[in-house]
C-alpha cells in the first residue's frame, strides 16, 4: 500500500503524516508513505484542497485530518482489499 499526504509544511499536515505514521504502525502493515509538497504533483490529482490524502494513487479524503484511529480503519479497509475496489471518499 502506497500512501501519499499531500500538503504544506502546514500544522494540519504534519499533524496528518504524523497520525498515519502511527496507524501503519499500529496496525503492523506493509505500507510505503511519503509527504508531496510540491504544487504541481498535488495539482496533478485533480484536488480542491492541498491537505490531502492519497491512497494506491487514489484521492481518499481531503480537507481533513483524520485521527489516528479513522486512519486505522481507513487503512484495514484498503490493505484486505484489491487495489481496483478502493473507493474514493471525501
Amino acid at each position: 500500500m502506497t500512501i501519499k499526504i499531500l500538503g504544506s509544511r502546514c500544522a494540519s499536515c504534519r499533524r496528518l503524516e504524523r497520525n498515519a505514521k502511527i496507524a501503519v504502525a499500529e496496525l503492523g502493515i506493509s505500507a510505503e508513505a511519503r509527504k508531496v509538497v510540491g504544487i504541481p504533483e498535488i495539482l496533478a490529482y485533480g484536488v480542491a484542497r492541498i491537505l490531502s490524502l492519497v491512497i494506491n494513487e487514489q484521492v481518499y479524503s481531503q480537507g481533513k485530518v483524520q485521527s489516528v484511529n479513522e486512519l486505522k480503519t481507513i487503512f484495514s479497509n484498503v490493505f484486505n482489499q484489491p487495489e481496483e475496489s478502493v473507493a474514493i471518499h471525501e
